[in-house]
This record gives structure tokens, sequence and C-alpha cells, in this order.
């Protein structure tokens, strides 16, 4: 039986040794981020997170360094996901996502979420590995 864990799960190979594999969960935020709160908690179920692979990240983390996002609060603005940490995802930064994830199909649900949050005018809170 897999265990989970913060930002990663562990699965038995066929050989039943334990392999390790880093995700990234990605949730909509109801309400919009409040300044002086700090979004620490790893907590998937209340945004009803997707989860990403980090093999399918990787390859667009380059493009999303000068995404403005804020790292664990509204009150620190920053360019890129924290990669080990939580990212708080403005609207006025969709399309940059949506552009580095458009026409990877591995990334679909992750573009089907940011689309929906776009709709909403949501922000996206990220939980990295």
């Amino acid at each position: 039986m897999p265990i989970k864990t913060h930002a990663s799960f562990y699965v038995y190979r066929k050989d039943n040794r334990l392999n390790m594999m880093l995700r990234h969960g990605f949730g909509i935020m109801p309400e919009d981020p409040r300044p002086g709160i700090q979004y620490e908690e790893y907590e998937p179920d209340k945004y009803n997170c997707i989860f990403v692979e980090d093999e399918s990240l990787l390859p667009i983390l380059d493009e999303l360094k000068e995404m403005k996002c804020y790292w664990h609060s509204i009150d620190r603005q920053e360019k890129g996901l924290a990669y080990h940490g939580v990212s708080l995802i403005p609207p006025e930064s969709f399309e940059i996502f949506k552009c580095s994830v458009s026409g990877k199909d591995n990334l679909q649900e992750l573009q089907d979420l940011i689309l929906e949050a776009e709709c909403e005018k949501r922000y996206i809170i990220h939980f990295g590995v």
C-alpha cells in the first residue's frame, strides 16, 4: 500500500523496492489571499488539488522564472514558483502560465485548472516538493 507524505508519495515497484515520486500540488483558492496571513500548511484537500509529477514540471520551470508569484504570503512578491514551498499565483500571471503548459499532454489537467481559475478570477495555490 502506498504511503503519502507532504508533496511526494511512495509506490512499490514490481520487485517490492520502494520508489519515491516527487509531485507538486495545484489548487484554486476559494478566496483571495489576505495580507499578513502565512500560507505554509500543506492542505491539498482544502484546495481540491491536482498533482503533477516533478519530472513533468521540470521542463517548464525556466519559462516560469519571470512569472509573478507570492511565496508563502501575499506580502512576499517573487518571480517563479517556490519549488520547495508554497506559491500563490495571481490571475495576472495566468497568461504566462497557460503558455508554458499549453500543448503538453502530461500537463493537460494543470492547463484545465488554470483555465478554471482564470474564469473564476481566483488565485492558484502551489505546494512544491
